[in-house]
């Protein structure tokens, strides 16, 4: 896979559409067919130089699957994921282990990660036992695949 020069984003993170710590970055979603705002946006974000810009396409809005959840990181473009590939014995199932790992620190079954650096608490969680994708899978009751999804 290429590698991407990524400049360095003034947020952590992303939640509900909003960009936290907050910062000004500009998030819009545009579904497949309006292709023509979408560029728009594109060449509004190249040319404004009022910060950072966070423009998606998407192809379609679907369910989320427990195939989905098991090859994220092999879909997800990221500067995150970029990083998260370098680690040692990185995993596919890293952010659906990310999940379960937040789940197990709500319930008090796991610990918080939150002394460590990011790329070290990501490591801890990539070194998670295996099985994170289909244990989310039956905890939030998703279908296996899309095809199980009008069956």
């Amino acid at each position: 896979m290429a590698s991407v020069d990524w400049k360095p984003w003034p947020s952590q993170y992303l939640a509900g559409a909003k960009f936290y710590p907050g910062a000004s970055v500009r998030y819009e979603y545009f579904l497949g067919t309006d292709v023509s705002r979408w560029r728009s946006s594109i060449q509004r974000a190249c040319t404004a130089g009022d910060g950072f810009h966070a423009l998606y396409l998407g192809e379609e809005q679907g369910y989320l699957t427990g195939d989905d959840l098991a090859g994220a990181a092999g879909f997800i473009n990221s500067p995150l994921t970029d990083d998260l590939r370098t680690l040692k014995g990185f995993d596919e199932q890293i952010y659906a282990k990310a999940v379960q790992h937040l789940w197990g620190v709500l319930n008090h079954t796991r610990r918080s990660l939150l002394t460590l650096s990011q790329l070290d608490a990501w490591q801890k969680i990539t070194e998670m036992e295996s099985g994170a994708s289909e244990w989310l899978e039956k905890r939030a009751r998703l279908p296996r695949s899309h095809e199980d999804i009008g069956a």
